[in-house]
């Protein structure tokens, strides 16, 4: 590095760039630099994820931070759906509760050689003369062809309390309170 930074040869400036670097950082605090930086990048109520488990107030160098959503999923906030209407809302079960479905259809004696079962998805399900149906029919004395008759389906209880997870994949996650 020269020993004269600044200085005129021939009419013309001489600086050295060096000397000029270190006079113009020489009063620079480059640990608080950082330090501002993450507060920026993070502000308080920040969450931080990765899949390294150091705490960032070891990574950053300060801060308060805890554990957060241990064993959850992320869900965005969706001010649509009351579920997810704001933030830290919590929910949801990783098992499926045990639970009935109760299948009601319409059957229709119709003239001729069969009748019809309706079901959600409409008239779908023809039963000739001679073939069964898994089904009781309760019909009155008054009953008659072209009736139709609404049965009660059977209640089915579904539902294993077993888990029904979506794919995942686990990290750390941290939220910044202080």
């Amino acid at each position: 590095m020269a020993t004269n930074a600044y200085g005129f040869d021939d009419k013309k400036l001489k600086v050295s760039i060096d000397r000029a670097i270190e006079d113009a950082i020489k009063d620079i605090d480059i640990s608080k630099i950082i330090g501002d930086v993450w507060k920026t990048v993070y502000p308080i109520g920040s969450i931080y994820i990765s899949t390294v488990q150091t705490n960032p107030a070891v990574i950053f160098g300060g801060g308060e931070w805890i554990s957060f959503g241990i064993g959850k999923t992320l869900v965005g906030v969706d001010g649509s759906d009351s579920d997810f209407s704001s933030a830290e809302k919590t929910g949801g079960s990783k098992d499926i509760p045990k639970h009935s479905h109760t299948q009601n259809a319409k059957f229709e004696i119709r003239p001729g050689n069969y009748a019809s079962v309706y079901t959600e998805t409409g008239w779908n399900t023809s039963i000739s003369k001679g073939s069964t149906w898994n089904a009781d029919l309760d019909m009155t004395s008054a009953s008659h062809k072209g009736d139709r008759v609404t049965i009660a389906g059977e209640t089915a209880t579904t539902g294993t309390g077993k888990n029904n997870m979506p794919p995942y994949i686990t990290v750390y996650m941290y939220k910044r309170t202080a």
